[in-house]
């Protein structure tokens, strides 16, 4: 049959005979090429093709010049790598048919070959390419340099940036990525920069991340996930300058410094406070430790409460005498001053009576004073309490005398007890009528005095022969019979100058009658002898003054007698007076006292002072005015008994 077909010219039955039935390829090529035709190649290479023949088919198919089995063709020459080969078929059948396919794929054979001349010629010329397919597939089959070439031809920035990674051309992918003005490529060439090093070139990208806050985070990881911190940080603090620079930039920037560069924290912190989100700050130093930057932020973020119990719990690091009072002074809840004065009576006691002083005008004084004596340590706010004694609260008074008493301070005692007077006074003066100093067993005898008790107080001060107080007391309580008392004591103790004084002191509350009789019966007539010149000068005074009363209310009198006998005789009623009416001003006038009789010259210091009769007070005549006792001196000549 092969034959009969030969003779009659039939050439496509002849090799189909050769191929089908005798399966001979080897008769079949030497056919095709003693016929040489078109039809014979065609149906040669569609066999050979078929035969896993690829090489063999491509050159029976060239040598047709018919590319119809091209998508065949394509496929087996790509499953065996037969590039060369196929570069030549897809020219020749680029001249027969216009399919994108056909082009795509000699782009593709000329990567795969690495004729990159040929491929830019190619790209240089008129196709109907289809280049971003081909560039993704060459750039997924990390055929990085032809993707480039045509990458870079169609001007696809972003894509051509990425090649430019992958090639370790950073430099130009960052030119790319400045083209393509992308976020997404932007990333990926600052990440590839990181990873090979190249902190400048990522730092250029990382500047046009670091301002969209949803990228900024993963820009941070990439870097701190490397341990690229140093340069994390600087591309952070180059990342504030920025004119775009936002709230997450400046906490980001706390957040490295609190992890890797804590020196720095507290300045940043001070500078931009107002920028950084405070509390996503402070959590990054709370889990780092950083206290004195929590207290700091918490006090710029008003939460001052918080402050102070930060400095409290942590005072081992973050405490400082002047922050704490600068920031205890700002707390909302007034139950943190006294949590305040606690930690200050354990942790610092000597700085207590500071704290106490600064936060006065805050503080219930009485509550603190409680609190600072069921601890027992009331000498640590003595300029405190002091400061604040002028409100006079019993509590306060008490804690300062409690304390001028263990320090054995009669003189401040003193003055507290007189110038403050709610405070258990009973009680303070019971435990000083014990003590074993004099001078707080005095101010007991004057806090007696004060409360009333005269006679407790009197006799405290004469157990301690305290004279001078114990005649202050009794003039102050104004009861005469304390008073004479008093003399009769000192008669007693035979305190005869003691007793002279009384009569000073006590003058006011002293019966003359009774100096006289003590006088006499003890002859202590010269110790009285100036007591009685002043009481006999005061009565004489009292006399002359009741005197030149009298005669004022007389002529007063006689003057209203005239005008009415004047007034009388204008109207011809009476007859008028030729003489004025005579009334004299003599002894015992107008019911009025008689005048004391004169004193004789008899010698001074016998019974009855030398004055011709019984002693005053006993019986005699009251010379002529009211009885002697209690009337105060009110004029008249010097006496030697005050010393005029």
């Amino acid at each position: 049959a092969f034959f009969i077909y030969k003779k009659f010219e039939m050439g496509v039955e002849a090799i189909q005979v050769l191929l089908q039935c005798k399966e001979d390829i080897e008769k079949a090529t030497d056919f095709a090429q003693n016929w040489d035709k078109p039809d014979v190649w065609v149906i040669l290479g569609k066999s050979q093709l078929e035969s896993k023949m690829v090489k063999e088919a491509i050159s029976s198919f060239l040598k047709a010049e018919d590319p119809q089995y091209f998508e065949d063709v394509i496929f087996a020459a790509k499953t065996g790598e037969l590039y060369e080969e196929l570069i030549d078929f897809l020219l020749m059948a680029r001249a027969k048919l216009k399919n994108p396919i056909l082009d795509n794929e000699l782009i593709y054979s000329y990567a795969q070959t690495e004729k990159y001349g040929e491929l830019e010629d190619f790209l240089n010329t008129k196709n109907n390419a289809k280049y971003p397919d081909v560039g993704e597939r060459l750039f997924n089959e990390k055929l990085y340099l032809p993707a480039k070439i045509i990458y870079k031809h169609i001007k696809d920035n972003s894509k051509l940036a990425l090649c430019y990674v992958h090639l370790k051309e950073f430099k130009n992918a960052v030119e790319a990525a400045n083209d393509a003005g992308k976020i997404p490529v932007w990333k990926e060439v600052c990440f590839a920069c990181v990873d090979a090093e190249e902190f400048k070139l990522a730092q250029r990208c990382a500047m046009h991340i670091i301002v969209y806050t949803n990228h900024l985070m993963e820009l941070c990881q990439h870097y701190e996930y490397h341990g690229y911190f140093e340069q994390l940080i600087e591309v952070l603090e180059a990342g504030i300058q920025l004119q775009r620079a936002h709230q997450g930039i400046y906490t980001q920037l706390g957040i490295c410094y609190c992890k890797y560069k804590e020196e720095k924290l507290m300045q940043h912190i001070k500078d931009y406070w107002s920028r950084l989100n405070i509390p996503k700050l402070l959590h990054s130093c709370r889990e780092n430790q950083k206290w004195l930057e929590v207290v700091h932020l918490y006090s710029y973020y008003s939460q001052h409460d918080n402050a102070v119990e930060t400095l409290m719990d942590h005072s081992a690091v973050c405490w400082s005498h002047d922050l704490f009072k600068k920031t205890v002074h700002q707390v909302s809840n007034s139950e943190m001053f006294y949590k305040a004065i606690e930690f200050y009576l354990q942790e610092q006691p000597l700085l207590l009576n500071d704290l106490c002083m600064d936060l006065a005008a805050k503080l219930d004084h009485q509550r603190v004073t409680t609190m600072i004596k069921r601890k027992s340590r009331v000498p640590l706010i003595k300029e405190y309490l002091l400061s604040v004694q002028n409100e006079d609260k019993p509590i306060i008074n008490e804690a300062i005398n409690d304390l001028f008493f263990e320090e054995e301070d009669h003189k401040a005692l003193l003055k507290s007890v007189d110038t403050y007077k709610s405070f258990d006074q009973a009680s303070l003066a019971t435990r000083l009528k014990k003590h074993e100093l004099l001078e707080f067993r005095r101010i007991a005898a004057h806090i007696y005095g004060e409360m009333g008790r005269f006679e407790e107080s009197i006799d405290l001060s004469k157990k301690d022969a305290m004279w001078d107080d114990a005649m202050k007391t009794a003039e102050s309580s104004k009861d005469k019979k304390l008073a004479e008392g008093l003399l009769y004591f000192f008669v007693e103790k035979k305190e005869y100058e003691c007793f002279s004084a009384c009569l000073y002191t006590c003058y006011e509350l002293i019966r003359p009658d009774v100096v006289l009789e003590l006088a006499w019966r003890n002859n202590l007539v010269d110790f009285v002898m100036p007591y009685m010149v002043q009481t006999f000068t005061d009565y004489s005074s009292k006399m002359s003054t009741l005197f030149s009363k009298v005669q004022k209310l007389e002529e007063k009198l006689d003057e209203g007698k005239q005008k009415e006998e004047d007034e009388e005789n204008k109207d011809g009623q009476g007859v008028p007076l030729t003489a004025p009416l005579m009334i004299t001003a003599g002894p015992g006038m107008m019911g009025g006292p008689m005048g004391p009789p004169p004193m004789g010259p008899g010698p001074m210091g016998g019974p009855g002072m030398g004055m011709g009769g019984p002693p005053m007070g006993m019986g005699g005549p009251p010379m002529g005015g009211p009885p002697m006792g209690g009337m105060p001196p009110q004029g008249g000549g010097p006496s030697p008994f005050f010393g005029q």
